[in-house]
């Protein structure tokens, strides 16, 4: 299985907008459009793809003295529990990204 995290200089709104609504169930996780605008617009975004196909994203916003917020990172049920979301956290270590981020219980 290869692991391929690639950053998606033109992210169409329409395409991850689609693909939320397999990657979530709760309605209150679920961004409008509009979000999903401001978001691609103001955060780096990385697409996930396992053997060449799309299997999440990882979205990541500046938050000064050289550290990334990740805003979000998701991945399709159909990869989920496979070691992927540790293996994009391990890449984007690798390549220098100093992370932040927030959690809830």
């Amino acid at each position: 299985m290869e692991i391929t995290l690639r950053e998606d200089l033109d992210p169409d709104i329409d395409f991850y907008y689609h693909y939320q609504f397999k990657i979530y169930h709760e309605p209150y996780l679920i961004w409008d459009r509009d979000t999903w605008k401001t978001v691609l617009t103001t955060c780096t975004v990385y697409r996930i793809e396992v053997d060449g196909k799309y299997a999440g994203d990882v979205l990541l916003e500046g938050r000064g003295r050289g550290t990334k917020s990740i805003v979000d990172l998701s991945i399709l049920p159909e990869y989920q529990g496979k070691g992927i979301g540790k293996a994009v956290l391990e890449q984007v270590k690798k390549m220098g990204i100093k992370l932040t981020a927030v959690t809830r219980k």
